[in-house]
C-alpha cells in the first residue's frame, strides 16, 4: 500500500490515470485509478481532466482488481 505526503492537487485524467503535485517532493503518475476519495477544497476542469484540490496524504489501494486513492489516516493499524 503506497503512501504520497504532502499531496496539493490531484488530476485526474479520461484515461484512469492521476497525476500527484506534491509540495517539496517530486510529482506521482499512478496508472489505472478508479476511484478518488480524498477531502477537496476545489476542483478546476481543464479540457477532459479534473483537478482535485487538496491538502493530505494520500493512499493508493487495489481492492479487488479497483484501484483505489484515499486519505491515508495513520491512527488505523494495519495488519
Amino acid at each position: 500500500m503506497p503512501v504520497f505526503r504532502a499531496v496539493t492537487r490531484v488530476w485526474h485524467f479520461p484515461s484512469g490515470d492521476a497525476l500527484l503535485e506534491r509540495d517539496g517532493y517530486r510529482d506521482c503518475l499512478i496508472p489505472d485509478v478508479d476511484r478518488i476519495d480524498v477531502p477537496v477544497n476545489g476542483t478546476e476542469q481543464v479540457a477532459d481532466a479534473v483537478a482535485l484540490d487538496t491538502d493530505t496524504t494520500v493512499r493508493v489501494t487495489d481492492n479487488t482488481g479497483s484501484v483505489v486513492m484515499s486519505e491515508f489516516d495513520k491512527n488505523v493499524k494495519i495488519g
